[in-house]
């Protein structure tokens, strides 16, 4: 299997749970055990680049043809025909792949916080630039490579993912700042948090201490970094349309979502769109912000479109 798994439990039907960034598996973990008790096996792989799952410093080995690859394999190589594929941030993004490029793997599919997006007219690094202009933007600063990003977010790796998680949530610290000249840096938009996350478990923190600490940030920025390899090689990324039974759901106060239109998940793209749910209260983190409401979410919908007796 190209892919490590770091989750894998129950039997049954495949739900293929994929993380996002900067996180691990464990961050879908309110979400395994409902699921196992529903009767599924859940497995949740590290993508490539993180943890153990082959290391990247080349961005070309992440554009989205390999990535859908990696996880019609994880399928494949569980002895699957197909599988339900359940991811969040780049972890929607790999999801929306593999439904697009490697269908025949898909069963159903379900995207947290990262929604179909279609392609863009010019090259997407070029389209940030040309959006952004004299504004920070976080993705325009991980491409840049006279910032260091890599260095700078692996100089405290637990500050990094507590700033990270704090800015992004739905309660984001007041010291986190969203309009900044072109000229800043990441840490100075992030914050850290001024209050306890209580959603936030200490074996999900510490997980990621661990992971990012043995890693580095690298490979986890090469997947922003292959943005315009992505555009330039797999043009059938964003323009093929995803056909299988879909769900959509984020954090009502994401702030992905004030970037990233939704347009795009409406036929004929994604004609068999199921929900599409808004989650009060909760930010970035929707599967541990809120996990009640997105496990309950999640878990209607596989019942409905994918249920283990059928």
């Amino acid at each position: 299997m190209t892919l490590a798994l770091g989750i894998d439990e129950g039997s049954g039907p495949l739900v293929v749970l994929v993380h996002g960034f900067p996180e691990t598996p464990v961050s879908w973990h309110h979400q395994v055990r409902p699921l196992v008790d529903a009767g599924y096996r859940v497995v949740a792989p590290w993508l490539r680049g993180y943890g153990p799952s082959p290391a990247v410093t080349d961005p070309a080995d992440v554009t989205m043809d390999h990535v859908a690859d990696d996880l019609a394999s994880v399928a494949e190589d569980l002895g699957y025909a197909q599988a339900a594929y359940v991811g969040h941030d780049w972890g929607a993004a790999a999801v929306w792949a593999v439904g697009q490029l490697r269908p025949e793997r898909v069963a159903v599919l379900g995207a947290m916080s990262v929604p179909y997006t279609g392609r863009s007219r010019t090259p997407p690094v070029a389209r940030l630039r040309e959006v952004f202009a004299d504004r920070f933007f976080y993705m325009l600063w991980f491409n840049d490579p006279a910032a260091h990003a890599d260095e700078v977010l692996a100089a405290d790796v637990r500050a990094t993912l507590l700033a990270t998680y704090a800015t992004w949530s739905g309660e984001p610290p007041a010291a986190a700042r969203w309009e900044l000249p072109a000229t800043a840096t990441l840490l100075d938009q992030l914050a850290a948090p001024d209050r306890p996350m209580p959603w936030l478990d200490d074996a999900v923190l510490e997980e990621g201490v661990r992971a990012f600490g043995e890693t580095g940030f690298t490979g986890a920025l090469a997947w922003y970094r292959a943005l315009d390899l992505t555009w330039e090689r797999v043009p059938g990324y964003g323009t093929t349309p995803v056909t299988c039974p879909a769900l959509f759901l984020g954090g009502e106060r994401d702030g992905v979502l004030r970037f990233t239109p939704t347009r795009a998940m409406t036929a004929p793209l994604v004609p068999d769109l199921r929900a599409d749910v808004r989650v009060e209260g909760a930010g970035h983190w929707v599967q541990q912000e809120a996990p009640e409401a997105t496990t309950a979410a999640l878990t209607a919908f596989l019942a409905s479109t994918y249920p283990p007796g059928g």
